[in-house]
């Protein structure tokens, strides 16, 4: 997988903005100890991951020679080296943390991807939310796609999502909501969230294009999913974890949304070795 240019031009922006924070052009400890001198480095993983961002690499050290030795998507063992990196000293220390800082936050979210889709044994789709790093959503959502997971909306644009809050102020219902949505913005889904069974079933028959149930417990999601068979897509929302996804995607629904694999997901732990 590589960038789109929309997803260069975010991770470019990031970089900037994370060496500017750095006072990339003042790293007094590489002027004080390092003469610039060739040097080469290995970027390794210490854990076990799945790899995401490295064109960011390329990027942060625009002086060195880069030699990848994977591919975003790919899954590394610790120990395995993702790039070579060869050329002056001082740029190379100079960029080393900001580098490893973006990459390691999206090599870290395609990872806990990964943990859920190998955890959905294919069941389901695990799709993503907008609990992003703000700024960050590109590079968030492209990472989760490395890791085996699919997209959610990008923004507010892309889908019409109506929910509890859109209809205690709105004055209207949710049919006369959806039948709005159609008339105002044809072409875009609709989605509406049921938080139980009889509001699943009612809001199954406005035929929505996606329909959220949302923090139902499993029997009762099992029941909604073998009632709306065929008839609407079912996406499981809320609460989900490692521990119970599994329960979840044997219900029958064909999505579910997870914010955690964004808004929780841990850094790995990256190192560049001499």
């Amino acid at each position: 997988m590589r960038f789109s240019l929309r997803e260069r031009k975010c991770a470019e922006k990031l970089l900037e903005r994370a060496l500017f924070e750095d006072k990339a052009d003042k790293d007094l400890t590489s002027i004080l100890a390092c003469s610039d001198v060739f040097a080469k480095f290995s970027l390794r993983t210490r854990q076990d991951i799945s790899v995401a961002g490295l064109e960011i690499v390329e990027m942060g050290f625009p002086k060195a020679k880069i030699e990848l030795k994977c591919a975003d998507g790919d899954k590394l063992k610790a120990g395995s080296t993702l790039a070579i990196v060869e050329g002056p000293l001082r740029p190379i220390l100079t960029s080393e943390r900001s580098v490893l800082n973006l990459l390691q936050r999206m090599c870290g979210v395609a990872t806990m991807t990964a943990k859920y889709v190998a955890a959905a044994q294919g069941m389901v789709k695990i799709v993503d939310t907008r609990k992003t790093m703000p700024g960050f959503r590109l590079l968030d959502k492209y990472a989760v796609r490395c890791g085996g997971g699919e997209n959610h909306r990008l923004d507010l644009s892309d889908m019409i999502m109506l929910k509890d809050n859109h209809l205690a102020y709105s004055g209207l219902s949710y049919e006369e909501l959806i039948e709005k949505a159609r008339k105002d913005f044809p072409g875009v889904p609709v989605a509406v969230e049921a938080e139980d069974y009889d509001q699943a079933i009612k809001l199954a028959e406005l035929k929505p294009d996606l329909l959220m149930l949302d923090n139902i417990p499993a029997e009762e999601m099992k029941r909604i999913a073998k009632e709306l068979s065929g008839k609407v897509v079912l996406e499981a929302t809320g609460g989900v974890t490692l521990d119970n996804l599994e329960s979840i995607a044997k219900c029958g629904v064909q999505r579910v949304s997870i914010g955690a694999i964004t808004h929780s997901a841990p850094a790995v732990d990256l190192g560049l070795d001499a």
